[in-house]
Protein backbone atom coordinates (compact mmCIF):
# COMPACT_ATOMS: atom_id res chain seq x y z
CA UNK A 1 0.00 0.00 0.00
CA UNK A 2 2.66 2.40 0.98
CA UNK A 3 4.75 1.80 -2.35
CA UNK A 4 1.57 2.61 -4.42
CA UNK A 5 0.80 5.74 -2.42
CA UNK A 6 4.23 6.52 -2.82
CA UNK A 7 4.49 6.16 -6.84
CA UNK A 8 0.48 8.10 -6.87
CA UNK A 9 2.14 11.16 -5.23
CA UNK A 10 5.40 10.60 -7.70
CA UNK A 11 2.97 10.93 -10.86
CA UNK A 12 0.89 13.84 -9.27
CA UNK A 13 3.88 15.76 -9.00
CA UNK A 14 5.30 15.30 -11.92
CA UNK A 15 1.66 15.72 -13.69
CA UNK A 16 1.83 19.00 -11.80
CA UNK A 17 5.34 19.74 -13.33
CA UNK A 18 4.27 19.15 -16.75
CA UNK A 19 0.05 21.33 -16.01
CA UNK A 20 2.71 24.27 -14.58
CA UNK A 21 5.59 24.27 -17.61
CA UNK A 22 2.38 24.10 -20.39
CA UNK A 23 0.90 27.29 -18.12
CA UNK A 24 3.99 29.01 -18.33
CA UNK A 25 4.49 28.50 -22.04
CA UNK A 26 0.90 29.90 -22.85
CA UNK A 27 1.63 32.84 -20.16
CA UNK A 28 2.65 34.45 -23.03
CA UNK A 29 4.14 34.57 -26.60
CA UNK A 30 7.80 34.08 -27.03
CA UNK A 31 10.05 35.51 -29.25
CA UNK A 32 13.76 34.26 -30.30
CA UNK A 33 16.92 35.93 -29.20
CA UNK A 34 16.89 36.74 -32.70
CA UNK A 35 14.09 38.59 -32.63
CA UNK A 36 13.16 36.32 -36.46
CA UNK A 37 10.65 33.83 -34.90
CA UNK A 38 7.47 34.10 -32.46
CA UNK A 39 5.75 31.19 -30.79
CA UNK A 40 2.67 31.33 -29.48
CA UNK A 41 0.02 28.74 -27.78
CA UNK A 42 -3.68 29.25 -29.13
CA UNK A 43 -6.24 26.63 -27.53
CA UNK A 44 -4.98 23.12 -28.77
CA UNK A 45 -3.18 25.26 -31.64
CA UNK A 46 1.00 26.45 -32.32
CA UNK A 47 1.23 29.41 -34.22
CA UNK A 48 5.06 30.05 -35.76
CA UNK A 49 5.27 33.66 -37.21
CA UNK A 50 8.51 34.75 -38.99
CA UNK A 51 10.10 38.06 -39.57
CA UNK A 52 6.68 39.26 -37.97
CA UNK A 53 4.87 38.45 -40.41
CA UNK A 54 4.23 34.63 -42.07
CA UNK A 55 2.46 32.48 -39.88
CA UNK A 56 2.38 28.38 -39.91
CA UNK A 57 0.22 26.98 -37.31
CA UNK A 58 0.41 23.60 -35.93
CA UNK A 59 -2.25 21.28 -33.72
CA UNK A 60 -0.03 21.22 -30.36
CA UNK A 61 0.70 18.65 -28.08
CA UNK A 62 2.95 18.24 -24.92
CA UNK A 63 3.81 14.57 -23.36
CA UNK A 64 6.75 14.61 -20.95
CA UNK A 65 8.28 18.14 -21.72
CA UNK A 66 8.40 17.05 -25.39
CA UNK A 67 6.54 18.88 -28.28
CA UNK A 68 4.65 17.21 -31.16
CA UNK A 69 3.05 19.22 -33.72
CA UNK A 70 -0.19 17.27 -35.81
CA UNK A 71 0.19 14.37 -33.70
CA UNK A 72 3.59 12.95 -35.32
CA UNK A 73 6.01 15.45 -35.54
CA UNK A 74 8.27 15.63 -33.01
CA UNK A 75 10.03 18.93 -32.86
CA UNK A 76 11.74 18.71 -29.71
CA UNK A 77 11.78 18.91 -26.03
CA UNK A 78 11.80 21.93 -23.34
CA UNK A 79 14.60 22.15 -21.60
CA UNK A 80 13.89 24.58 -19.50
CA UNK A 81 11.25 27.15 -18.72
CA UNK A 82 10.86 30.41 -16.43
CA UNK A 83 8.81 33.01 -16.49
CA UNK A 84 11.91 34.98 -18.50
CA UNK A 85 12.95 32.36 -20.40
CA UNK A 86 12.27 29.50 -22.59
CA UNK A 87 14.98 27.05 -23.70
CA UNK A 88 13.92 24.44 -26.08
CA UNK A 89 15.68 21.37 -27.82
CA UNK A 90 14.73 21.38 -31.10
CA UNK A 91 14.72 18.62 -33.22
CA UNK A 92 13.27 19.96 -36.14
CA UNK A 93 13.92 22.40 -38.78
CA UNK A 94 10.96 24.05 -38.30
CA UNK A 95 12.62 26.75 -35.61
CA UNK A 96 16.23 27.89 -35.86
CA UNK A 97 17.19 29.00 -32.92
CA UNK A 98 16.42 27.17 -29.27
CA UNK A 99 16.47 30.72 -26.62
CA UNK A 100 12.95 32.36 -26.24
CA UNK A 101 11.87 35.62 -24.36
CA UNK A 102 8.57 36.38 -23.32
CA UNK A 103 6.95 39.05 -25.14
CA UNK A 104 5.24 41.15 -22.86
CA UNK A 105 1.68 42.95 -23.37
CA UNK A 106 2.87 46.59 -23.41
CA UNK A 107 0.64 49.24 -25.17
CA UNK A 108 3.14 52.60 -24.97
CA UNK A 109 0.75 54.64 -26.71
CA UNK A 110 2.58 55.04 -30.09
CA UNK A 111 1.81 53.25 -33.13
CA UNK A 112 4.73 51.70 -35.95
CA UNK A 113 4.58 54.88 -37.72
CA UNK A 114 5.13 57.55 -35.25
CA UNK A 115 7.82 55.46 -33.21
CA UNK A 116 9.53 55.54 -36.66
CA UNK A 117 9.03 59.54 -36.89
CA UNK A 118 10.53 59.54 -32.90
CA UNK A 119 13.71 57.43 -33.97
CA UNK A 120 14.48 59.59 -37.17
CA UNK A 121 14.05 62.52 -35.42
CA UNK A 122 17.23 62.86 -33.62
CA UNK A 123 20.11 60.57 -32.80
CA UNK A 124 19.94 58.25 -30.03
CA UNK A 125 22.49 56.72 -27.36
CA UNK A 126 22.78 54.30 -25.06
CA UNK A 127 24.99 52.86 -22.18
CA UNK A 128 26.10 49.34 -21.80
CA UNK A 129 28.82 48.07 -19.78
CA UNK A 130 32.02 49.99 -20.55
CA UNK A 131 30.41 51.37 -24.38
CA UNK A 132 28.61 54.23 -25.40
CA UNK A 133 26.88 53.62 -28.45
CA UNK A 134 25.15 56.26 -30.48
CA UNK A 135 22.57 55.40 -33.24
CA UNK A 136 21.83 58.09 -36.16
CA UNK A 137 18.59 56.49 -38.04
CA UNK A 138 18.13 57.41 -41.48
CA UNK A 139 14.91 56.67 -43.59
CA UNK A 140 16.96 55.59 -46.92
CA UNK A 141 16.83 51.70 -47.89
CA UNK A 142 20.80 50.51 -47.40
CA UNK A 143 21.52 46.71 -47.39
CA UNK A 144 18.32 44.41 -46.30
CA UNK A 145 15.18 45.45 -49.03
CA UNK A 146 12.14 47.55 -46.67
CA UNK A 147 14.70 47.82 -43.63
CA UNK A 148 16.64 51.84 -43.98
CA UNK A 149 19.72 52.65 -43.00
CA UNK A 150 21.52 52.86 -39.14
CA UNK A 151 24.34 54.30 -38.13
CA UNK A 152 26.08 52.92 -35.12
CA UNK A 153 29.32 54.23 -33.34
CA UNK A 154 30.38 52.53 -30.39
CA UNK A 155 32.94 54.63 -28.24
CA UNK A 156 35.13 52.49 -25.37
CA UNK A 157 37.77 54.36 -23.53
CA UNK A 158 38.83 56.82 -26.73
CA UNK A 159 38.10 54.40 -29.46
CA UNK A 160 35.14 54.49 -31.77
CA UNK A 161 33.96 51.70 -34.15
CA UNK A 162 31.46 52.62 -36.81
CA UNK A 163 29.22 50.45 -38.12
CA UNK A 164 26.56 50.91 -41.19
CA UNK A 165 23.52 48.93 -40.17
CA UNK A 166 20.02 48.16 -40.88
CA UNK A 167 16.48 49.02 -39.09
CA UNK A 168 13.43 47.97 -38.90
CA UNK A 169 9.84 48.58 -36.20
CA UNK A 170 7.58 46.12 -36.09
CA UNK A 171 4.58 45.06 -34.00
CA UNK A 172 3.23 41.83 -32.34
CA UNK A 173 -0.20 42.15 -30.42
CA UNK A 174 0.44 45.83 -29.83
CA UNK A 175 3.83 45.59 -28.39
CA UNK A 176 6.84 47.30 -30.55
CA UNK A 177 9.86 45.86 -31.16
CA UNK A 178 13.22 47.49 -32.77
CA UNK A 179 15.25 45.32 -34.74
CA UNK A 180 18.89 46.33 -36.20
CA UNK A 181 21.24 43.63 -38.34
CA UNK A 182 24.68 44.53 -39.43
CA UNK A 183 25.94 42.91 -42.54
CA UNK A 184 22.82 40.85 -42.72
CA UNK A 185 23.99 38.43 -40.18
CA UNK A 186 24.17 39.79 -36.28
CA UNK A 187 20.50 40.88 -35.39
CA UNK A 188 19.91 43.24 -32.03
CA UNK A 189 16.48 42.96 -30.95
CA UNK A 190 14.52 46.13 -28.52
CA UNK A 191 10.93 45.07 -27.16
CA UNK A 192 10.43 48.48 -26.14
CA UNK A 193 9.01 48.88 -22.68
CA UNK A 194 8.48 52.47 -21.99
CA UNK A 195 8.50 55.88 -24.36
CA UNK A 196 8.08 59.42 -23.27
CA UNK A 197 10.04 62.33 -24.71
CA UNK A 198 13.55 62.36 -24.06
CA UNK A 199 13.89 58.52 -23.15
CA UNK A 200 13.32 54.63 -24.88
CA UNK A 201 13.17 52.04 -22.01
CA UNK A 202 13.57 48.55 -23.52
CA UNK A 203 14.30 44.96 -22.78
CA UNK A 204 17.96 44.17 -25.42
CA UNK A 205 18.76 40.75 -26.68
CA UNK A 206 21.58 40.28 -29.17
CA UNK A 207 21.79 36.98 -31.70
CA UNK A 208 25.67 36.82 -30.91
CA UNK A 209 25.38 36.27 -27.14
CA UNK A 210 22.25 33.64 -27.23
CA UNK A 211 24.27 30.66 -26.38
CA UNK A 212 25.47 32.03 -23.04
CA UNK A 213 21.81 31.42 -22.03
CA UNK A 214 21.77 35.07 -21.47
CA UNK A 215 18.64 37.12 -20.51
CA UNK A 216 17.71 40.27 -21.59
CA UNK A 217 19.11 43.58 -20.99
CA UNK A 218 17.43 46.49 -19.46
CA UNK A 219 18.48 49.33 -21.95
CA UNK A 220 17.33 52.99 -21.64
CA UNK A 221 17.85 55.04 -25.18
CA UNK A 222 18.79 58.80 -24.51
CA UNK A 223 18.24 61.67 -26.84
CA UNK A 224 20.55 63.74 -28.05
CA UNK A 225 20.16 66.89 -27.58
CA UNK A 226 19.98 69.31 -31.07
CA UNK A 227 21.90 72.18 -31.66
CA UNK A 228 20.65 75.81 -32.15
CA UNK A 229 19.31 76.57 -36.38
CA UNK A 230 22.57 79.49 -35.38
CA UNK A 231 25.27 76.94 -34.58
CA UNK A 232 24.19 74.13 -37.45
CA UNK A 233 24.39 76.96 -40.00
CA UNK A 234 27.98 78.15 -38.96
CA UNK A 235 29.19 74.46 -39.48
CA UNK A 236 27.82 74.49 -43.20
CA UNK A 237 28.73 77.92 -44.41
CA UNK A 238 32.14 76.83 -42.74
CA UNK A 239 32.25 73.47 -44.43
CA UNK A 240 30.32 74.81 -48.12
CA UNK A 241 32.61 77.87 -48.59
CA UNK A 242 35.77 75.91 -48.50
CA UNK A 243 37.99 72.98 -50.11
CA UNK A 244 39.53 71.39 -47.25
CA UNK A 245 43.25 70.04 -48.11
CA UNK A 246 44.46 67.33 -45.92
CA UNK A 247 47.64 68.14 -44.71
CA UNK A 248 48.35 66.00 -41.81
CA UNK A 249 46.97 62.52 -40.40
CA UNK A 250 47.25 60.32 -37.19
CA UNK A 251 46.32 56.96 -36.89
CA UNK A 252 44.93 55.67 -33.67
CA UNK A 253 45.80 52.37 -32.36
CA UNK A 254 43.25 51.06 -29.71
CA UNK A 255 44.35 51.59 -25.75
CA UNK A 256 42.08 48.73 -24.97
CA UNK A 257 41.77 44.37 -25.66
CA UNK A 258 39.38 42.63 -24.04
CA UNK A 259 40.55 39.70 -21.45
CA UNK A 260 38.39 37.46 -20.16
CA UNK A 261 35.20 39.19 -20.70
CA UNK A 262 36.38 42.52 -19.80
CA UNK A 263 38.23 45.52 -21.09
CA UNK A 264 41.51 46.41 -19.63
CA UNK A 265 43.95 49.22 -21.15
CA UNK A 266 47.32 48.58 -22.60
CA UNK A 267 49.83 51.02 -23.76
CA UNK A 268 48.62 53.14 -26.28
CA UNK A 269 50.71 52.97 -29.83
CA UNK A 270 50.35 55.73 -32.18
CA UNK A 271 51.94 56.03 -35.55
CA UNK A 272 52.46 59.58 -36.85
CA UNK A 273 52.33 59.79 -40.36
CA UNK A 274 53.92 62.46 -42.66
CA UNK A 275 51.00 62.64 -45.86
CA UNK A 276 53.03 63.71 -48.30
CA UNK A 277 55.82 61.27 -48.02
CA UNK A 278 53.52 57.95 -47.04
CA UNK A 279 50.26 58.35 -48.68
CA UNK A 280 50.43 55.85 -50.63
CA UNK A 281 51.12 53.27 -48.15
CA UNK A 282 48.69 54.17 -46.14
CA UNK A 283 45.42 54.79 -48.36
CA UNK A 284 43.91 52.66 -50.83
CA UNK A 285 45.25 52.57 -54.40
CA UNK A 286 42.72 55.25 -55.38
CA UNK A 287 44.78 58.22 -53.45
CA UNK A 288 48.55 57.31 -54.42
CA UNK A 289 50.62 59.87 -55.20
CA UNK A 290 47.82 62.27 -54.75
CA UNK A 291 46.39 65.38 -52.63
CA UNK A 292 43.50 64.40 -50.88
CA UNK A 293 40.88 67.49 -50.69
CA UNK A 294 37.29 67.53 -49.38
CA UNK A 295 34.87 69.80 -50.96
CA UNK A 296 31.50 69.49 -49.85
CA UNK A 297 28.85 71.56 -51.84
CA UNK A 298 25.71 72.91 -50.46
CA UNK A 299 23.40 71.16 -52.42
CA UNK A 300 23.91 68.11 -50.07
CA UNK A 301 26.73 66.69 -52.13
CA UNK A 302 30.45 66.10 -51.75
CA UNK A 303 33.22 65.82 -53.68
CA UNK A 304 36.56 63.95 -52.82
CA UNK A 305 39.34 65.68 -55.39
CA UNK A 306 42.79 65.36 -55.83
CA UNK A 307 43.98 66.68 -59.20
CA UNK A 308 40.73 65.76 -60.54
CA UNK A 309 37.55 63.80 -58.91
CA UNK A 310 37.71 60.54 -57.39
CA UNK A 311 34.55 59.98 -55.40
CA UNK A 312 31.20 61.74 -54.75
CA UNK A 313 28.47 61.34 -53.16
CA UNK A 314 25.65 62.94 -50.98
CA UNK A 315 26.29 64.17 -46.83
CA UNK A 316 24.33 65.27 -44.00
CA UNK A 317 25.22 67.10 -40.76
CA UNK A 318 23.75 65.16 -37.88
CA UNK A 319 21.24 67.71 -35.62
CA UNK A 320 23.52 67.92 -33.16
CA UNK A 321 26.62 69.21 -35.63
CA UNK A 322 29.26 67.03 -34.50
CA UNK A 323 29.24 64.31 -37.45
CA UNK A 324 29.42 64.49 -41.18
CA UNK A 325 27.40 61.47 -42.71
CA UNK A 326 27.92 60.07 -46.00
CA UNK A 327 23.95 59.68 -47.76
CA UNK A 328 23.85 57.04 -48.69
CA UNK A 329 27.29 54.95 -46.89
CA UNK A 330 30.56 54.79 -49.34
CA UNK A 331 34.42 55.72 -48.91
CA UNK A 332 33.92 58.72 -46.92
CA UNK A 333 31.64 56.64 -44.41
CA UNK A 334 31.50 59.46 -41.64
CA UNK A 335 33.50 62.06 -40.08
CA UNK A 336 33.45 63.37 -36.30
CA UNK A 337 34.03 66.85 -36.21
CA UNK A 338 36.24 67.51 -33.69
CA UNK A 339 37.31 71.28 -34.72
CA UNK A 340 36.59 73.17 -37.39
CA UNK A 341 37.00 77.18 -37.42
CA UNK A 342 38.02 79.72 -40.78
CA UNK A 343 41.45 77.65 -41.08
CA UNK A 344 41.45 74.32 -39.82
CA UNK A 345 39.34 71.11 -39.99
CA UNK A 346 40.38 67.99 -37.52
CA UNK A 347 38.00 64.95 -37.74
CA UNK A 348 38.13 61.63 -36.72
CA UNK A 349 37.13 58.76 -39.14
CA UNK A 350 37.13 54.87 -39.95
CA UNK A 351 39.41 54.04 -43.32
CA UNK A 352 40.26 50.78 -44.90
CA UNK A 353 44.00 51.72 -45.52
CA UNK A 354 46.98 49.85 -46.70
CA UNK A 355 49.41 48.63 -43.95
CA UNK A 356 53.28 49.45 -44.89
CA UNK A 357 54.62 46.17 -45.75
CA UNK A 358 51.50 44.08 -45.55
CA UNK A 359 49.53 43.22 -48.69
CA UNK A 360 46.00 42.75 -46.86
CA UNK A 361 44.45 46.00 -45.97
CA UNK A 362 42.90 46.58 -42.39
CA UNK A 363 39.97 49.32 -41.28
CA UNK A 364 41.63 51.74 -38.92
CA UNK A 365 40.72 54.31 -36.79
CA UNK A 366 42.30 57.79 -37.59
CA UNK A 367 42.67 61.31 -36.99
CA UNK A 368 42.94 64.24 -40.00
CA UNK A 369 43.86 67.66 -40.05
CA UNK A 370 42.41 69.60 -43.01
CA UNK A 371 43.78 73.35 -44.10
CA UNK A 372 41.36 75.53 -45.65
CA UNK A 373 41.98 76.40 -49.72
CA UNK A 374 39.08 79.03 -50.87
CA UNK A 375 37.41 77.08 -53.66
CA UNK A 376 38.01 78.92 -57.04
CA UNK A 377 34.49 79.97 -57.75
CA UNK A 378 34.50 81.50 -54.17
Amino acid sequence: MKRIIYLTVILLVFQSCIDNTEKKLRNNPWINASGTEIIELKGDSILFTYLFKDTKKYKFKLKNNKIFLNDSISFGTIDSITDNLLKLGIKSGISSNNLFYPIKKIDCNIDTTDFRKMLLSNPWSYKINDAVCRLDFYKENWFVPKWSLLWSNERIKNIEDLEVKDWVVREYNGTLFLLMIDHGINLSLFQITEINDSTISTSASFDAYAMFDSLPVNLVFNKVPSADSQKINRINNLLTDSRWELFDSEVLAKNYEVYDGKYRDIEPRRSRIQYNDTIKKIYDKYYSDKTLNYSFLKQKGYITISDDTLRRGGWELSTDGKYVFANPPSFLSCLKIIELNDSIFICKQEKIIELINQTINEKRYIKETLKRKTLPNK
